[in-house]
């Protein structure tokens, strides 16, 4: 699905090992939060930068795992800026915290959705997983909801936390045309590394954003990433690097910035 506006903004937060991504639009009922981090985090760097923005309310908050470091945030959140929908992947997770903190979304009124492949969410699309991969797998960074936008004709891929085996289902999954992106967002799965040589190869991205934080050290890019991505011939971007990136998409052009506005140059084709 593809937006009209004339500019959009998709800020990329590294938050203490996880992470939030707000996709912020010129109609303030269309923004977006995907994940939210901790508990911690939510209550103090995710609602200082969202009160910054004029944020007072948010439509809609996808969390892509139940993994506590991107997810622990959301009742925090929901008392906060009164969430209004809130969307997770199909796959079951057994944290009793998790579930508890996504029942608060279903009573009185329901407003926890599970997104699925095929789903569309403002002007994203869900590619993965479907109901039946998410019940093949059980770890949470198998089943982690990848979800893809074309705004102003730029093509953004987001792939969570996904970890290998949930990017080997995903290229049997998803079309090439789908896969097919100018810009691929993604974390670090708890094990293994993100993005591996095929996922690359059917993305054809003309840059990569690696969001990993200093600390905890489990949360860097390992230099085994580091050392692989650069013989991709892709410009790759980490945000342990930069802190907070910022993505502004204007009708066929994007440029990243640093947070204190400094423009960070990548070759677009």
């Amino acid at each position: 699905m593809e937006t009209t506006h004339s500019e959009t903004s998709l800020t990329i937060l590294p938050l203490n090992g996880g992470k939030a991504i707000f996709a912020a639009s010129p109609k303030r009922t269309d923004d977006l939060l995907i994940d939210c981090g901790n508990a911690q985090a939510a209550e103090s760097t995710l609602k200082e930068f969202l009160r910054a923005q004029g944020v007072n309310h948010l439509p809609q908050l996808i969390l892509t795992t139940g993994e506590v470091r991107n997810s622990g945030g959301v009742t925090n959140l929901d008392q906060m800026f009164a969430i209004g929908n809130l969307w997770t992947s199909p796959a079951g997770v057994h944290s009793s915290r998790y579930q508890e903190s996504i029942a608060t979304f279903e009573h009185p009124t329901d407003r926890h959705h599970l997104a699925k492949r095929g789903d569309t969410i403002g002007a994203w699309s869900v590619l993965y997983p479907d109901v039946k991969e998410s019940t093949a797998v059980s770890r949470a960074d198998d089943n982690a909801l990848v979800l893809k936008a074309t705004i102003n004709h730029t093509r953004i891929l987001l792939l969570s936390d996904l970890n290998r085996a949930g990017q080997d289902n995903l290229l049997i999954l998803a079309t090439t045309k789908e896969l097919h992106a100018d810009i691929v967002i993604t974390g670090l799965p708890s094990g293994g590394e993100p993005l591996c040589h095929d996922l690359i190869l059917a993305i054809q991205p003309q840059a990569i954003v690696i969001v990993d934080s200093e600390f905890p050290a489990q949360r860097r890019a390992s230099r085994s990433l580091h050392e692989r991505l650069a013989g991709q011939n892709v410009p790759v971007i980490y945000t342990r690097d930069h802190g907070a990136l910022t993505l502004l998409i204007e009708q066929n052009n994007w440029q990243l910035s640093a947070p204190d506005g400094t423009s960070i140059q990548v070759p677009q084709k």
